[in-house]
Formats: structure tokens, sequence, C-alpha cells
């Protein structure tokens, strides 16, 4: 056991079924009501909200490391992290691959897996139309062409854009960016995001917003 990997990798203790889960992931794909996967207390849920379109789920192993990527229009409260947990109980055996579609068409969150730790749990890339953020390597491509940027514009327009028609307040968005002991003007906020808009131009399909009296 790699004491290394201990904060981004969740352990398991039986073996796991690699052909169960990938035949388990395949069933997540498409467009389906996810309330069985979500945890209580989403926004998200209480409005109904419940419908994402999966285009991508895998699963891949590398000795015993098992990684899964699910690729998505949008992710409900703890969506992935149970998602995950529900493809080790079909690799321990304690679940088929073929109950997902009812679990997923019951919309009964205890029928699903485990909310798996959020170890190693992480956002890689946004996409949007002409926009392509991706934080493993540190790129902007937006209508076709690098964006070169600052780690600090980058991490702004990713976190804005990991979070669609949400609003921020200046303070809300240097605690996340800068961090809490972050000591300087809060303008700074404002001439990042006047920077991103020379680089990133509004587009047809999303932009970046400013709402005043807030």
């Amino acid at each position: 056991d790699d004491p290394f990997t201990y904060d981004t990798c969740h352990r398991v203790g039986a073996a796991l079924d690699l052909a169960a889960m990938q035949a388990a992931a395949a069933q997540f794909i498409g467009t389906h009501d996810f309330s069985a996967l979500c945890a209580s207390g989403s926004s998200a849920a209480a409005h109904g909200d419940t419908v994402r379109t999966i285009t991508d789920c895998t699963v891949v192993q590398n000795s015993d490391l098992f990684t899964i990527s699910v690729t998505a229009d949008g992710y409900l409260y703890n969506m992935v992290r149970i998602l995950a947990g529900t493809l080790c109980e079909v690799g321990a055996g304690r679940m088929q691959p073929e109950q997902i579609p009812g679990i997923l068409a019951g919309g009964d969150r205890s029928q699903a897996g485990p909310t798996l730790p959020a170890k190693g749990l992480f956002l890689k890339c946004v996409e949007y139309p002409d926009l392509v953020i991706n934080q493993t390597n540190y790129s902007v491509l937006y209508m076709g062409k690098t964006v070169e940027m600052p780690p600090k514009e980058l991490e702004l327009l990713y976190f804005l854009a990991s979070s669609p028609n949400h609003v921020f307040t200046r303070e809300q968005l240097l605690d996340q960016i800068w961090g809490y002991e972050y000591i300087g003007d809060t303008r700074t906020v404002d001439v990042h995001i006047k920077r991103l808009r020379e680089k990133i131009n509004d587009h047809a399909h999303w932009r970046i917003a400013t709402i005043w009296g807030i």
C-alpha cells in the first residue's frame, strides 16, 4: 500500500471485477433522472432538476489502481461519488450490472451504492462550445486556439466555468482563488475579470456577467 496516495485514492478491501464494473458503467451513459445518485440537501433535487446526460463513463485498471472517469453536461450533489460507490459494489459482487437501469428508474437513493470519500475526486476539464478549460495541464482552448493565461486568471475562469448560473461576490472569489489569508484590494477580482473579457469574448451560448448591487 502506497502511503503517498493515501489522500488521493480510496482503499477498497475486496478484489474488484473490472469487466462487471465496465458493464455497469455503460448503463449510466445517456440521459436519465439521477435522483438515485443524489445526496439529500441538493438544491437541484429540491427543484426537481435531476435530469442529466452522461456522455461517457469508463473504468480503467492499472495494476491495483482503478480509475473511474465520468463526462456529463452537469452533476448533482455527490452524484459522481455515489456512482463510484455503486460501481465498487458491482465490482465486489454485491450488486449486478443489470440492476443499474432499475436503480435509476426507481429514483431511490437507498438502492444505489455508498457515497465514496472524495479522495482522488477532481474536475479534470470544463467544456463549453468553443471553449475548453483543462486544469490538469493548465490550458485554455478558445475558438480552436490556445490562450495564454497566468495561473490566477486560469483558476478564476475555471472556477466560474465550473459553477454556471451562480453569482459570487468579490469576497467569495477572493477566498476561493486567492485564499482566506489574502491581503489586498478586492478590486483585484475586477482587474482579473477585465483581463478575461479581453481574452475570452462573450459567446452565443455563454458569457461572464457582472451583477451589480449584491
